[in-house]
This record gives structure tokens, sequence and C-alpha cells, in this order.
């Protein structure tokens, strides 16, 4: 397939491909292609390795269907990618490859009466890409790390996790952006900055419109500053 990636994702699609890093978090700003870029690592890694499974999980299913999985179905409609070469099945919410590779898409919202996640235990990945982990609980972010071990041997693979996110004061800052400001990040993990002028695909108009957002979120949505 034919990658059409701006600079900055095309990057961080290399880093995706490396047998250094295993949890790649990418983004820090709207319109930068997150899903996009995620969308289409899921899809090459799928169609380069037969009968691999990959997660992709946000906090909601709906709003992973009407974001992520639409990113992806486009992302299939532009390569040529019909019904003859894939199923998707809504009421299981995975799709499966002619080749045996498959996506199994979850949800990752924290529900009391599974706290565990025990839902995601017997689930066993080779990738996994969790869109949004801002709004992710860190619990979860360890399950999915821990789900990484399919056919990893059988194609020497790296287990990977690929996260797109906003700047947050979650978690998520504590465990990467601080530690890779201060150059303490653990070697295995990287984070990207990657802004919406990046993206050299946006219309002018959308940038005007991040530019002229109250100030919190002009910093935080367009400067992608996390100390908004």
């Amino acid at each position: 397939m034919e990658i059409k990636l701006h600079k900055k994702q095309y990057e961080t699609f290399k880093i995706l491909l490396d047998k250094t890093h295993r949890e790649v978090l990418y983004g820090g700003a709207k319109g930068s292609g997150k899903s996009y870029l995620g969308s289409v690592w899921v899809l090459y890694m799928c169609l380069t390795y037969p009968g691999i499974r990959a997660l992709i999980g946000r906090t909601v299913l709906t709003q992973l269907r009407v974001t992520t999985i639409k990113t992806l179905l486009d992302l299939f409609k532009e390569h040529g990618i019909t019904t003859e070469h894939y199923t998707y099945n809504q009421q299981s919410n995975e799709i499966k490859f002619f080749n045996g590779s498959e996506i199994v898409f979850r949800d990752l919202q924290y529900n009391p009466g599974d706290r565990n996640y025990d839902s995601l235990g017997g689930l066993e990945c080779t990738i996994a890409f969790i869109d949004e982990i801002s709004q992710v609980s860190r619990q979860a972010y360890d399950v999915v790390r821990s789900l990484l071990r399919y056919k990893i041997n059988e194609y020497q693979l790296t287990p990977k996790l690929f996260m797109s996110c906003n700047p947050t004061n979650s978690w998520l800052k504590s465990e990467f952006y601080t530690p890779h400001i201060n150059q303490t990040l653990e070697p295995y993990k990287i984070f990207i900055q990657a802004l919406p002028t990046d993206n050299k695909n946006l219309p002018p108009e959308y940038l005007e419109i991040l530019r002229n957002l109250p100030p919190k979120q002009m910093k935080r949505l367009y400067l992608g500053d996390w100390n908004y």
C-alpha cells in the first residue's frame, strides 16, 4: 500500500516499525493526524503479517465508531480495500481480513462492575492503538500493555502500543511528557510532539479557528502546551 503521510507522521511511522520502542505517544494538539496515523499503522501491520490481531480502543465504543473506525474505513476506500478483502462484524466489533489478520475494537472506559478489566484479560494481541488515551485510566493502559504477546515470536516483532493524545493534566503527563522534558523517559518509550501546523492537509480556516479559541484552549489544542 502507498502510504500518504506528512513528515511528522512518517517519522513516527518508522518508529512504529523499529525494534527499540514498545510504547509510542503521539500528538499534543488538534489536527495533527493522530487517528489517521494510527489507522495507517494498524492496516499496514495487518496486511503485512497474516494472522495477527490488532486492538483499537477508546474510552467509549460509540465515540470509536464515529471517529477512529470511520477514519479506518475511509482509509480502506482510499487504498481500494473492499468488502472482498475484509468483513466487518458490528455486533462483535471486529474486522477480519482475507489473510487471517483481525482488528478488534474495545471500549476502555472504567466500569465499576469490571474494576480489573477482566473483559480484556483473555484477549491476546500483537499490537494496540489507543486513541485519545488522555481519556483512559492508567489501569486500562496497563492492562492493554499486558495483552501484547500474540504471534510476537513467530514474526520476531516488538510488542508495540501506539497512543494518541492532546495535552492533559492526567497520569499521562507524569508518565510521558514530564520525563520526556526532563530526558528521563525510559528507552522503550517515546513521546512525539505533533501540532496542527505539522499537518499540511489542514485548511487554513481550521488553523484560524484553533488560533482564536479561548486562551487556555488555544494553548492546549493549537500550541500543544501541556502547562496550559
